[in-house]
């Protein structure tokens, strides 16, 4: 997530309620590096990736007539270049390892 240092009480509530071990990363799709290291410290905790769920997602509610191109190039930046940039950082890790991609 973005902000987990403000974001994450409530999966840090729900995790320790289940009794899991989870550790939130900040993590923002729309930056190499941000991925790079979130990724990097998630294989370093782990050693391994088995799963990616790529949820960081945003949109409009406008109509397409006034939606500037500015939006729509930072629509496409999260939902689609994220997507690519982070099943591309993780794929060495789930092929080695058996997960799905």
């Amino acid at each position: 997530m973005r902000t987990p240092d403000s974001s994450g009480d409530e999966p840090r509530a729900a995790a320790q309620l289940e009794g899991l071990d989870v550790t939130l990363l900040a993590l923002d799709v729309e930056h190499d590096h941000s991925v790079a290291h979130a990724i990097g410290a998630a294989m370093e905790r782990s050693g391994h990736i088995d799963v990616l769920v790529n949820n960081a997602g945003i949109g409009s509610l406008s109509s397409i007539e006034e939606v500037s191109m500015e939006d729509a190039k930072a629509i496409f930046e999260t939902n689609v270049f994220g997507a690519l940039r982070t099943t591309q950082a993780v794929l060495p890790s789930i092929r080695g390892g058996g997960g799905r991609s």
